[in-house]
This record gives C-alpha cells, sequence and structure tokens, in this order.
C-alpha cells in the first residue's frame, strides 16, 4: 500500500510539482513533450541555490531517460565513498495531545520508543517502498523524536550514513516520515486532526557534491530550526587561519587553458575554516613554485598552503621536489590519505607522488590537478586540515 501511495505521489510529482513556503527558491517542475535538458519534461527551472541552477536555467531529471519514461540511474562507475544524510518532519497537533505523547500517556502507550523503530525499520527498506531508489547498505539509521507541546507540535530528525556509490537522503527521509506516520498512528486515537509536514533533507556530505546544508530560509521559525543550523543573528564559525592556493600548470599560468581547479581549492579551504589570502598559477618551475611557499610561510604567515598539479611522473612535475625543499619535516598521513582516498575512483592514484610537510607553524599539502579528484577529496580531508591549522597555530 506504501509503495501505490508513493508511485501515486512520483507520477503527481511528474506532472506538475510546486515547492514553495518560506524557501526562497521555488522548484517548479512541468510536463512537456520535449526532451530532458531542453527545458521540457524533466526539467526544473527556478531552483536557485540549494544545488539546481540559478536564474531559471532548465536542469534535467536523473530519473527521466531521453524519451521521458522513468529509469533506475546507473551509479556503477561512480566511486565508493562515505555518505550521510539527515532529514527531518514534523508532527502538528494540540498541546495536550502531545504533552501526552511526550509522557507516554497514550492508549496505545510509548509512541516515541514505537516511532523510532518504525523510521529505523522503514530506512532499511527504502528500496522496496521508492520504485527507483538503489538498495545500499546501511552502516547506521537513527531516529530522534522532541515533543514541544508549548508549540503545538513534535519535531522528529533522522539520519543515515552509508559507504556507498549514490546517497542516503532518501533513507533519512523514509525514517523521519515513517516515524511521523508511526507517530500519527498512536495519537489518532486521541486527535485524528493532528498534521504530518514539513518533511525535507536538511543536510548530506559525501560523492561529488561534498557537504551540503539546507537554506536557513527553508526554517520558518527559529524554535524548530535544527540544532546543526544556524539560528536567526547567528555569527559563523571562526576561521581557524588563512591559507595560500597555488595552481600549478605551465599551460594555465601561460594562458593556453582555463584553470579549472581554482573553485574547487577555495571550496576545500571553506569546508576546513580556512579564508583565502593569497591565490597564484604558476609554471612547472621548482625554484619559483617553492619561492611561493617560502614567502607564504615565513613571510605571510598563513595557517595552509594547498596546491594542485604537477605530482605526477612527467619531467615537469616537480610540486614535491619544491615542497620538500623548503620543508622542515614531514606529514606522511596526509598524503596517504589523499592517496588511499583517490584509489576509491582510479587505481591511476598510485602514480601520484604527492607529498605534505610543514614549514615553521604552516602546514603545505600537495593535492591533485584534476577538479573531479578535489571535489572528492573535499569531505576527508577537509577536518584533518582544519585541527592541523589548530594545532600549529596552538
Amino acid at each position: 500500500m506504501l509503495s501505490q501511495t508513493v508511485a501515486v505521489a512520483l507520477d503527481g510529482v511528474a506532472r506538475r510539482c510546486r515547492l514553495t513556503a518560506a524557501y526562497g527558491g521555488a522548484v517548479t517542475i512541468e510536463p512537456s513533450d520535449s526532451a530532458p535538458g531542453s527545458g521540457g519534461r524533466g526539467a526544473v527551472a527556478g531552483a536557485g541555490t540549494n544545488g539546481s541552477a540559478a536564474g531559471g536555467t532548465p536542469v534535467a531529471l536523473t530519473h527521466l531517460d531521453s524519451a521521458g519514461r522513468a529509469c533506475m540511474v546507473d551509479v556503477g562507475e561512480k566511486p565508493l565513498s562515505e555518505r550521510f544524510a539527515r532529514a527531518r518532519a514534523t508532527l502538528r497537533a494540540s498541546t495536550a495531545t502531545c504533552a501526552a505523547l511526550a509522557d507516554g500517556g497514550l492508549p496505545k502507550g510509548d509512541a516515541i520508543a514505537v516511532a523510532r523503530l518504525a523510521g529505523i525499520q522503514a530506512a532499511k527498506r527504502t528500496a522496496e517502498i521508492v520504485p527507483l531508489a538503489h538498495p545500499l547498505p546501511l552502516a547506521h539509521v537513527d531516529v530522534a523524536i522532541a515533543p514541544k507541546p508549548e508549540l503545538g507540535r513534535v519535531s522528529i530528525e533522522a539520519t543515515a550514513r552509508a559507504h556507498a556509490r549514490t546517497g542516503v537522503e532518501l533513507e533519512a527521509l523514509v525514517a523521519c516520515t515513517s516515524a511521523a506516520l508511526a507517530l500519527y498512528d498512536m495519537v489518532k486515537a486521541v486527535e485524528p486532526g493532528a498534521a504530518i509536514s514539513d518533511a525535507c533533507v536538511i543536510e548530506k556530505r559525501g560523492g561529488r557534491s561534498g557537504i551540503w546544508r539546507q537554506e536557513p530560509a527553508l526554517v520558518t521559525t527559529t524554535e524548530c530550526a535544527p540544532a546543526h543550523l544556524p539560528r536567526a543573528g547567528a555569527q559563523a564559525a571562526a576561521s581557524v587561519g588563512t591559507c595560500a592556493l597555488l595552481v600549478v600548470s605551465s599551460r594555465a599560468a601561460s594562458g593556453a587553458r582555463p584553470d579549472r581547479a581554482e573553485p574547487h581549492l577555495r571550496a576545500l579551504a571553506r569546508a576546513a575554516g580556512l579564508s583565502v589570502a593569497r591565490f597564484a598559477v604558476l609554471p612547472d618551475d621548482p625554484p619559483a613554485l617553492a619561492a611561493f611557499m617560502r614567502e607564504c610561510a615565513d613571510r605571510e604567515g598563513v595557517a595552509v598552503v594547498l596546491t594542485s598539479g604537477g605530482t605526477g611522473l612527467t619531467a615537469d612535475d616537480r610540486t614535491p621536489e619544491a615542497t620538500l625543499a623548503v620543508a622542515d619535516r614531514e606529514v606522511p598521513g596526509i598524503a596517504e590519505l589523499v592517496r588511499a582516498h583517490s584509489f576509491a575512483r582510479t587505481p591511476l592514484a598510485a602514480l601520484s607522488r604527492a607529498v605534505a610537510a610543514v614549514r615553521g607553524r604552516t602546514l603545505i599539502v600537495n593535492l591533485p590537478g584534476n577538479p573531479n579528484a578535489l571535489v572528492e577529496l573535499r569531505e576527508p580531508l577537509a577536518p584533518v586540515l582544519r585541527h592541523a591549522a589548530e594545532l600549529l597555530s596552538a
């Protein structure tokens, strides 16, 4: 029955879906006879800042083929990575009902315990409920339920984690909505008008998109804002220091080709809590590279220098030599982490000669020149860079 309900819902979404509420970038999916990617069937317009194209640029939906038919996405070529998602939902009911739920005073007993187990069990069967979802080897699922009688609502938050080729957003959503359904089942005898609302993903990590969090504009009141999201007027987390970014490429430095690494280096720096103090694109010239690293460490006192490119086997790949020339001591674990994580994507990672080292109070890390590799490394490397900067500044 639940699978049929989901199928009907998906059909409704395919015809017309408009997400509004307090979200600043409404999504509209319109039916059409044109192919995906052309603004017709399967195109999302006006998706705003939450991972879709801005300014109304159409984006093709991944679960539709060239004929507009529903299909399962092939993720076989995607690398395995750690995946995490957090979702939430709300059960709205009277103050008395919420209080009875919190106290375990409902006719059916401990509603919260039943709902938690219902959510966890449902998450493990997501692929049976959502027709085109992939079966995933879940490592962990948890459901937290917080009654708030004074607000007339019950907040439900679910998290899911897996080492997989695709994300666990659906598993987190199925967990929290199933928990909400179980809560409704427990309270319907005393309040059949209780309502379930505000089901959404609020955070995801892993894969090429890295770390994503729902825009705070979706939160309609500060009282129901999840703890990990900033409340109105909250200040951003303090930076752990500054960094310098260096792209090593003779062709990019000469203007023969555009540099594609910079935005991904900046994204990694932001994820690590580092503000960019300096950026440069230099040719494969060891003395020039060493001079840049030395100046950033000794004169500018940056916490971290991130380099991209020049770590392979060709005669021009000399970034590791330049790094070791200015290093006081190596940090081999970071280079091992970079290579080990890249192995999940390609065995060619074995050809990397990248190193990481410390000069004074500055950490210098060599990274690949491939933009996709930089995206994949953001999640595992960002917390390491942040902690290293904190240790070196202590």
